[in-house]
């Protein structure tokens, strides 16, 4: 680049601070060096025969980097020994365009370098993004991709296709192609900027496994294993141990999160973002990436402030939506950094998560979260809180109160919404969407269906989220969760009431008795409406054997008791603070003291599960579940009737109940267990299982017959395990 003014060399300088010397090139890229791209460059429909080809057919483009100062720099990515894929996701490539499957039988070893880096995709420029974030609660200053690079983009032939596993359409036609592993950056710090084989088959299965799920998420195309060794301290006690480095190529239309544009964030004891303070450049960066990313607010909104304040408002609505769908199958992600939380509501940055087992509103999958920051009690918080530190960094170009008071607005109601959609569909509540389609019908010229995912709640920032509970939304909100389901008309309030009550008592009932969370929600489609009612012959054989399959994969006594907390003194002393100094409490320790309470009650809890007899803990959870059981047949007796005041027969209504609990309630769950037999069997060489895990997790509703000895699907509590940071 020639003609370089001063002021960009200090810009450069500024983006640079804190990053570790090394021998690569880098550079901040300015928007006049790159050719401006139209947003809807390449959004038509693809000719087919440019679809499915090869990965050395695959031509990408650099990013499109034409903000001022944009916060990339250019990196070479470092060279691996030996590199050999291990696994891909077909669904995964054709993101890409590629047919991932013809690669790997026609060009496996060409294919494996250029998607480790050891030999440039054709059009490829590889960068590293800068960022910042708060972790576990601090702001940590510059922080910035250690050991990704982004190779580029291309347009997807699948955007748009959300049915075929594309992304959104209005985030834009394009995805860009990120490896992750590929060595050091400016960024690394003191790292080597590698990922090992452990975490990255993690990563790998967690990411195609979420997809399936028809969660937001980053994808993985190709699983890249190679000669190269690092060193790891997998637990960090000291013995460290050589690791094989690994590369996943990962998808997505944006790698943003919050800590992109905490990069304007003014901290506390020196430690600041970069380019704190700097209003024009938050401006900038605002209006590159929704028009990158959110173009129809782009369109719809001319001016800058409403046009920030209305992307404020839809990143809080995506992240609702996606915090509500990894409650609905007990995903906890581990580390909700706002480095991990995504701008487009995407699950990012998979490291020490963990699906439940037992259900456990305390469940922590990272062995170094000792606080239970960001356990599946306190995910919906911990989103909403990160959502706050966004609005602080762009408070510049937008008043920080109106920031929150949007966020407040959409982030409870949205996530009430949604997370009761979508357990009124796991247990099958299908006759009221028919009587609200019937409904919508007769008065479409009247009103239009409501989304229900903008309501007003002034309140709502005060709903308690600690557990899988839905929080009560106010009755005379503008927008109630009921509208999840159907408009007032339809659906009315103590319907509404009666599922929370039923909701929480069916999460009471899975936390007393040890009950796993997968396979309990997954057995109660074999619980269908009869003509004669719930107390019918029919009724009660179908429940009993349901009541069968959930007491033969109870947790013991014992097992139950070595997940809660022991008793220790500090928990007594701050269980009785006085409530009038709760804030001091919440101050000193991070935690209300009714957190404390329900600590003592679980050590409480803990004590007795550990002496009762196994057989009375059988007898006991029998009756529990037998009388929410009961509760539940009745639901769906009434829902029946709801479906056939709309004309639909009995079959039709249970043959459409059946189905959509089988393709929401999910066979097959990632349990880490799972992810550590392959990993184990994968550094001997022997990558059978990955595929495997691979091909069930891709189709987790599927039943999968020929697998059925593998018992991928059942409850193994002796098998459980928390995951450390370490990759």
């Amino acid at each position: 680049m020639t003609n370089v003014s001063a002021s960009f060399i200090s810009d450069l300088m500024i983006s640079m601070a804190r990053a570790t010397a090394s021998p690569y090139q880098f550079l901040i890229v300015h928007r006049d060096a790159i050719p401006s791209i139209s947003i809807t460059e390449g959004a038509a429909e693809l000719p087919a025969q440019i679809q499915g080809k090869l990965v050395s057919q695959l031509h990408l483009r650099p990013l499109d980097q034409r903000i001022v100062n944009m916060v990339y720099s250019k990196v070479m990515v470092e060279p691996v020994t030996h590199p050999h894929i291990v696994t891909i996701s077909p669904t995964a490539c054709a993101l890409l365009g590629v047919d991932g499957e013809a690669t790997l039988a026609k060009e496996a070893e060409l294919a494996a370098n250029l998607m480790s880096g050891n030999q440039a995709i054709e059009g490829s420029q590889s960068t590293a993004h800068l960022y910042c974030g708060h972790q576990f609660g601090n702001f940590a200053g510059q922080l910035g991709d250690g050991r990704a690079h982004s190779m580029g983009r291309v347009v997807s032939p699948l955007a748009g296709h959300m049915d075929k596993g594309g992304f959104d359409a209005s985030f834009g036609p394009f995805v860009e192609l990120q490896f992750k592993g590929s060595g050091r950056t400016p960024y690394s710090r003191t790292a080597d900027g590698r990922a090992v084989l452990r975490s990255s088959i993690r990563e790998f299965l967690c990411s195609e496994y979420m997809a399936a799920l028809r969660i937001p998420t980053t994808r993985a195309a190709i699983l890249v294993n190679s000669d190269t060794q690092v060193t790891r301290d997998p637990l960090y006690v000291g013995k460290p141990i050589r690791e094989n480095a690994s590369i996943v190529s990962r998808i997505a239309p944006s790698f943003w999160r919050v800590g992109s544009f905490e990069i304007f964030t003014a901290g506390k004891n020196g430690v600041e973002g970069p380019y704190a303070g700097e209003i024009d450049r938050c401006s900038d960066m605002l209006d590159f990436y929704i028009k990158q990313h959110f173009s129809h607010i782009w369109k719809k909104f001319p001016h800058g402030k409403p046009r920030y304040i209305e992307f404020f408002s839809e990143v809080c609505a995506r992240n609702a939506r996606t915090v509500a769908m990894w409650q609905s199958v007990g995903f906890v992600h581990g580390v909700l950094n706002t480095d991990n939380i995504s701008l487009l509501g995407l699950t990012l940055d998979y490291g020490p998560f963990g699906f439940m087992d037992s259900f456990n509103p305390h469940y922590v999958p990272n062995y170094s979260d000792t606080d239970e920051r960001y356990a599946y009690e306190n995910q919906p918080k911990m989103i909403y809180w990160g959502l706050g530190k966004l609005a602080k960094a762009i408070s510049g170009v937008v008043p920080l109160d109106e920031l929150i008071a949007k966020l407040n607005q959409v982030f409870w109601p949205v996530y009430v919404d949604h997370f009761h959609s979508i357990v009124m569909r796991k247990w099958g509540m299908v006759g009221r969407d028919m009587k609200k389609r019937k409904a919508a019908t007769q008065q479409a010229e009247k009103k239009n269906a409501s989304a229900g995912t903008n309501g007003v709640n002034e309140d709502s920032g005060k709903v308690d989220s600690s557990s899988l509970k839905v929080p009560q939304a106010k009755k005379n909100s503008a927008s109630t969760s009921k509208t999840a389901f159907a408009d007032a008309d339809v659906l009315d309030d103590a319907i509404y009431d009666n599922d929370e009550k039923l909701i929480s008592r069916m999460m009471q009932t899975m936390e007393e008795t040890g009950a796993d969370f997968t396979n309990t929600f997954r057995c109660l489609s074999n619980i269908v409406a009869h003509e004669d009612g719930p107390e019918s012959p029919e009724s009660l054989s179908s429940r009993e054997n349901v009541l069968d399959y959930i007491v033969s994969q109870l947790d013991d006594g014992r097992e139950m008791a070595n997940t809660m907390p022991y008793e220790v003194e500090y928990l007594k002393v701050l269980s009785t603070f006085p409530v009038e100094h709760d804030d001091v409490l919440l101050a000193l320790t991070g935690k209300h003291v009714d957190y404390f309470k329900q600590r003592m009650e679980s050590v409480a809890r803990a004590k007795r599960l550990a002496a009762v007899s196994p057989f009375q803990k059988d007898d006991e959870d029998r009756a529990k579940w037998a009388a929410w059981l009961k509760q539940y047949q009745s639901y769906v007796n009434d829902d029946w009737k709801l479906a056939e005041a709309s004309g639909a027969t009995l079959t039709e209504y249970n043959t459409q109940r059946v189905t959509i609990m089988n393709t929401t309630n999910p066979k097959f769950c990632l349990r880490n267990y799972m992810a550590q037999s392959a990993f184990e069997k994968a550094k001997l060489g022997d990558f059978t299982e990955l595929q495997t895990l691979t091909k069930i997790l891709s189709r987790p509703f599927d039943e999968w017959e020929q697998y059925e000895s593998l018992k991928y699907d059942r409850h193994a509590s002796s098998l459980r395990m928390c995951i450390s940071c370490s990759s």
